[in-house]
């Protein structure tokens, strides 16, 4: 079914922005900042030719500035808000780092450790450290992979599959992103916890930090998918349940931007409760180049780097 698209118009004198946490700026300017973050964000929408976006702006743990454009129900004629969920795809790897640099500052890993010391099953070779930097050589996709098909195998089959595994680089030299590498950490973490990656998460990370609109299920107001019509202004249903629980750890979670802020603010300020300060320096710090080129982006510890300037 073919929806038309619309993009919601918004008085920019109601814009989200707090004056009160931009220090020393006058309400002007406050107003023109927030009409310039508006604008970009029509922009991104118009370029992408996207049903909605979401996004925020944060300082620290600070929230300065959130919100969203389009409709995230396109059937409903439902406008995105700020409070809209979306999937968050592969940012639920960074969560899954920080769950594993959690058991090893616990003493229940070490960074060298095989991954097949933790499950039993993993292809040898790779090590804890290599798979959170991407740096293990090991394939991309996990086994009967369905990106093709939108079918996926559940966790039981890719654990009984990890036989078939390639080691298509040698691992601890170059970069090869990899969803199967968070597929087996999240094994680990379910292994040494002894309970499922997903509550480790949801009690260990989520709770602590607050992150109530962070869940591993699509949960209203969440934002239906859609596939953009290549000719036309109109988009087409993405299939409403996509079956993917064997993949989670890689892909799994839905969020919104104020969350995703606060996690961020997490990241660049943590929480000693949740992790200590000096393991999130260590999972900043550079593991390898992504690409070897121009040295603008690698990997730390399941984090992206990207240098600038």
């Amino acid at each position: 079914m073919r929806r038309r698209l619309r993009c919601r118009r918004q008085d920019p004198r109601a814009l989200p922005v707090r004056p009160s946490e931009m220090t020393g700026r006058s309400e002007r300017t406050v107003h023109d900042v927030a009409l310039g973050l508006s604008a970009i964000l029509r922009r991104a929408q118009a370029k992408q030719r996207a049903p909605s976006v979401s996004a925020a702006v944060f300082r620290g743990r600070e929230l300065l500035w959130a919100e969203a454009v389009g409709l995230a129900d396109v059937a409903a004629g439902r406008e995105a808000t700020p409070e809209t969920r979306y999937p968050i795809a592969s940012i639920t790897k960074s969560f899954v780092a920080v769950a594993v640099m959690q058991l090893r500052d616990a003493g229940a890993l070490t960074l060298d450790d095989p991954v097949q010391r933790h499950l039993p099953e993993a292809p040898a070779g790779p090590t804890i450290a290599t798979l959170l930097s991407h740096s293990s050589g090991i394939q991309r996709e996990v086994p009967g992979s369905g990106w093709d098909t939108l079918e996926f195998p559940s966790l039981e089959e890719i654990i009984g599959s990890l036989g078939e595994v390639e080691l298509v680089l040698e691992g601890g030299g170059e970069w090869h992103y990899s969803n199967l590498s968070f597929v087996l950490l999240g094994e680990v973490v379910a292994c040494l916890a002894g309970m499922p990656v997903e509550r480790y998460v949801d009690e260990r990370i989520l709770g602590p930090l607050g992150l109530e609109a962070t869940t591993w299920e699509p949960a209203e107001p969440a934002a239906r998918g859609y596939l953009t019509h290549p000719f036309a202004d109109s988009v087409f249903d993405e299939p409403a349940e996509l079956d993917r629980p064997g993949i989670a750890a890689a892909g799994g979670l839905w969020s919104t931007t104020g969350d995703l802020a606060r996690f961020g603010g997490f990241l660049h300020e943590p929480d000693p409760e949740v992790l200590a300060p000096e393991t999130l320096a260590e999972m900043r710090r550079l593991r390898v180049l992504a690409d070897p080129q121009r040295w603008t982006r690698g990997w730390g510890l399941g984090l992206i780097l990207n240098r600038i300037g």
